[in-house]
């Protein structure tokens, strides 16, 4: 049955055989070669102001702590979802 149905996509082309007999998707293949393209190109691309400089630190940019009152944040949710009617 298993034969049967490589049999049938071997045929429909989905995927060949190489040397070895071992069975590799002509898709993947393909869309390896595609990715390898893709990065290359990404690698000359970019801003040229920004090129060369160094990437910050997460976090680094955050200074200094937050000031002021979340509005409602100090109401009990009984009370602020109560609706006036």
């Amino acid at each position: 049955m298993v034969l049967d149905l490589l049999d049938e996509l071997e045929s429909a082309g989905v995927f060949l055989r190489d040397g070895n007999g071992a069975i590799y998707s002509r898709r993947m293949v393909a869309d390896e070669g595609l990715r390898a393209k893709a990065s290359a190109a990404g690698r000359l691309g970019g801003n040229p102001d920004l090129k060369g400089r160094d990437k910050p630190t997460p976090g680094a940019a955050v200074k200094g702590t937050l000031k002021g009152v979340v509005k409602g944040g100090d109401i009990p949710s009984e009370i602020r979802d109560q609706r006036s009617d």
